[in-house]
Order: structure tokens, then C-alpha cells, then sequence
């Protein structure tokens, strides 16, 4: 999840997050690579944290009328940390 008030610590944060900060830094720098950690490969799904506000609250306000009591406000797209990296440094660079 990511949206407002996002931490950007490079030591704890989300690895959106942390990308963004990455990247931009670098950018800002004249870098012209980084280095990710690990292969890359690992996928990940990503919301918008008030999205999933504005879900929480319309199965509240709708629970008499939902039949089943799990549901996946995601996006159904996912990421490689990888290919997000090259979307963060299509923006950046």
C-alpha cells in the first residue's frame, strides 16, 4: 500500500517507497545506475491507501448486502521489484 504520508527511510520502508527515494536521490546526483538488492524477481501487488479507505468503508456501510466477508481490494496487476524499478527510473532520469 502507498499514498500519503509514505515512509521514505531507506532502512524501513516499503519498497515502494524506498525506490522512490533511491532513484530520485540518484537522479539528483548525475548516477547512472543503482543497486537493488537480491534478483529482482519477487512480484508485488500495489493500492492506493485511500482506495482501500473508500473500500473499507463501503463494505461497511453495505455489509447487510455482501454475501461473503473477504474481499481483495487489490489491483490485480503485480510488479516485479525489477520492472518497478524501470518505471521509477523512467520518471526520475
Amino acid at each position: 500500500m502507498f499514498g500519503p504520508y509514505d515512509n521514505f527511510d531507506l532502512t524501513s520502508s516499503h519498497v515502494l517507497s524506498a525506490l522512490i527515494r533511491k532513484l530520485h536521490e540518484a537522479a539528483r546526483r548525475g548516477d547512472r545506475q543503482i543497486e537493488l538488492w537480491g534478483s529482482g524477481n519477487p512480484r508485488r501487488e500495489f493500492v492506493y491507501s485511500e482506495d482501500v479507505a473508500e473500500a473499507s468503508i463501503f463494505a461497511m456501510h453495505n455489509a447487510e448486502r455482501l454475501d461473503n466477508v473477504h474481499y481483495n481490494v487489490g489491483t490485480g496487476k503485480d510488479y516485479s521489484i525489477k520492472e518497478l524499478a524501470g518505471l521509477i527510473a523512467s520518471v526520475t532520469f
